[in-house]
């Protein structure tokens, strides 16, 4: 009884009889039924399809989807018979360095830059990505802004036609600029207790800016006293009771005087400012007093020796502050309100 030589699809290609050996309908060889010695014959057709019939020629009789190792010198690569041609599988290859032993079709995978290349016979092509390509040089469509149109290849310059568009005035380096004409201005780096005029300001090295007179509101201080600049008839320390008199306009206060305020130490606003040689002198606010003498909270201070305050009588017209925290006579300093 014949065999019938049935391909994947289903495809009868033939009737094999008994005790015969085909080599006609396909590269490996069908044994019939009945065949002698046909171990042979099986052992060569597992070996042709393990090494792809691998040789310099195709192998015979091929079939669409055979695979075939085109062994010719220089080509060395697998191919698909597909479509009447043997077509060649390209292979991959995964380094950091390009490969040296492609054919044209082989594909390179660069772990370097994460770019894919094809062997060509000039050397490889890239196939992408191709980063350079992607930052765009220009826009695929024009935009305009005002009017002014660009398309990312030129840099824009862009003015007003339209005269007296914002109202005349100082604005830039003193002069008249009404958006007609393109306008400069340079910076004011910062430099301490300096201002330069028709500058923009910028900070100092550390942080602060400086200028001549400010216009506005202000809605808040960093610190606590009004203070004013007097002249002093020597340096005193921050806390100091100050009051008329001394060869100057004030000095520390004695038994008996009329305090005016204390030494600040951290002004929140400061007045009289441009007065050379002036000490600040707290006339208002939450200061620190050098204080002598036992002292409850809530009790009026007056001026006694050496610069220093005292518990004093609240009602009494020398009072010039009144106590936040109490002293057991042995604290140089207390916090104190201004009045």
């Amino acid at each position: 009884m014949p065999y019938n030589i049935t391909k994947s699809d289903g495809t009868i290609i033939f009737q094999l009889a008994d005790g015969l050996v085909d080599t006609s309908h396909a590269s490996i060889k069908f044994i019939g039924k009945n065949v002698s010695n046909y171990g042979e014959i099986q052992n060569d057709n597992l070996l042709w399809m393990v090494e792809h019939f691998a040789k310099d020629t195709p192998p015979s009789n091929y079939l669409d989807g055979q695979l075939w190792f085109d062994a010719t010198n220089g080509v060395a690569r697998l191919k698909l018979r597909a479509s009447s041609q043997w077509r060649q599988l390209p292979t991959i290859s995964v380094n950091a360095t390009p490969p040296s032993d492609q054919t044209p079709g082989d594909l390179w995978w660069d772990t370097t830059n994460n770019q894919l290349f094809m062997w060509t016979p000039t050397g490889h092509t890239l196939v992408g990505p191709n980063y350079t390509a992607l930052r765009a040089t220009r826009l695929d469509s024009d935009r305009t802004i005002n009017g002014k149109v660009f398309n990312g290849t030129e840099n824009i310059v862009i003015s007003s036609t339209i005269t007296n568009y914002l109202s005349t005035g100082s604005y830039m380096l003193g002069e008249s600029f009404n958006g007609a004409v393109p306008r400069t201005w340079s910076v004011d780096v910062g430099t301490i207790n300096s201002a330069s005029p028709f500058k923009v300001v910028a900070r100092d090295s550390a942080g602060d800016i400086w200028f001549t007179t400010g216009h506005g509101t202000s809605t808040q201080a960093k610190y606590a006293d009004l203070a004013e600049k007097y002249l002093a008839d020597k340096d005193y320390p921050a806390g100091t009771v100050i009051s008329v008199g001394g060869e100057k306009e004030v000095t520390a206060s004695s038994w008996g005087d009329r305090a005016i305020g204390v030494v600040s130490s951290k002004p929140g606003y400061m007045m009289n400012s441009e007065l050379e040689g002036g000490t600040y002198i707290a006339l208002k606010g939450r200061v620190p007093v050098k204080v002598s003498g036992v002292i409850r909270k809530k009790q009026g201070l007056i001026a006694a020796n050496g610069g220093r305050a005292t518990a004093g009588v609240y009602h009494s017209n020398e009072v010039f502050a009144i106590a936040l925290e109490d002293s057991d006579g042995t604290k140089d300093t207390i916090e104190a309100i201004i009045l």
